[in-house]
């Protein structure tokens, strides 16, 4: 279970979702609408509008949100 929240559900729109997760490096990708440095950290901003917006790597970046942020392994660094 992650030790604090690493990614969230901002809003619902009627043909979007918008989310973000927590990683402690910034990626850079078009599909982010922003990426804001908080301290250490790095929000990473998405919409998703599509089902295929939901893939393996917005999979992968979740997991990894997962471990460094949610499971607080960017401590243990």
């Amino acid at each position: 279970m992650a030790a604090v929240r690493f990614a969230s559900v901002n809003r619902v729109g009627p043909n979007h979702i918008d989310v973000h997760f927590v990683l402690a490096s910034g990626l850079e990708s078009p599909r982010f609408r922003k990426v804001e440095k908080l301290g250490k950290l790095y929000v990473h901003h998405l919409r998703l509008r599509d089902k295929s917006d939901f893939d393996l790597q917005l999979a992968g970046w979740l997991r990894r949100s997962y471990v460094e942020y949610g499971q607080r392994g960017w401590l243990k660094r």
